[in-house]
């Protein structure tokens, strides 16, 4: 790095320290870990340290900011004002939320689901949402593609896919692809849900 680099990489560091520090202190810290390196493998990041990829990713992929101060919970004023998050995806401060949480493309998504299991997947414009003050469940390993609308008392079961543009009212089971609206089954999931599914 050249030395006008060097400078603005530091200058941009020092945001991040208070964001270290909570981190470390928070009792999500090893969930928190546990969705940076998911992160990391997903946008293929090289880093060598915590700190640096905790700086590259609150400085680089703004939905990765609604994440951690969704997780954090505690100074959130603080947080958005040293990394402002995406205005239109909103997490819901209820939700119950696995580690390794993958937010690609967050814009206009809104996450209200009762729970959301471990490594799963969102894609923009998406909606998971409250019907009759009734909350979707969704379960560990799902994606959830572009523009997906999952409303109401529904499950999606571990390691499913939910289609781009699909609308789901009505369970899912475990390790199937659904789309269309209202969304019906498709095919069975071959591997992993994060897999091209063709």
């Amino acid at each position: 790095m050249n030395g006008l680099k060097k400078l603005v990489f530091y200058v941009k560091m020092c945001r991040v320290i208070p964001a270290y520090f909570m981190w470390q202190r928070s009792p999500d810290r090893e969930v928190i870990r546990q969705d940076m390196y998911f992160w990391k493998e997903r946008r293929r990041i090289q880093c060598d340290s915590d700190l640096l990829l905790l700086g590259h990713l609150l400085l680089e992929h703004e939905c990765f900011r609604n994440l951690f101060q969704f997780r954090i919970r505690r100074h959130r004023f603080l947080l958005k004002k040293l990394f402002p998050p995406v205005g239109t995806l909103v997490i819901g401060d209820g939700t119950v939320i696995g580690p390794k949480l993958f937010i690609q493309h967050g814009v206009s998504t809104l996450i209200g689901a009762r729970s959301i299991g471990e490594e799963c997947w969102i894609n923009q414009q998406v909606t998971i949402g409250y019907e009759q003050d009734r909350q979707p469940v969704i379960g560990s390993h799902v994606r959830i593609c572009a523009g997906a609308i999952i409303v109401g008392d529904v499950t999606i079961g571990d390691n499913s896919v939910i289609a781009a543009g699909a609308v789901v009212t009505r369970d899912v089971p475990a390790g199937e692809i659904w789309g269309g609206v209202p969304a019906r089954f498709i095919k069975k999931v071959k591997g992993s849900s994060f897999d091209d599914q063709r």
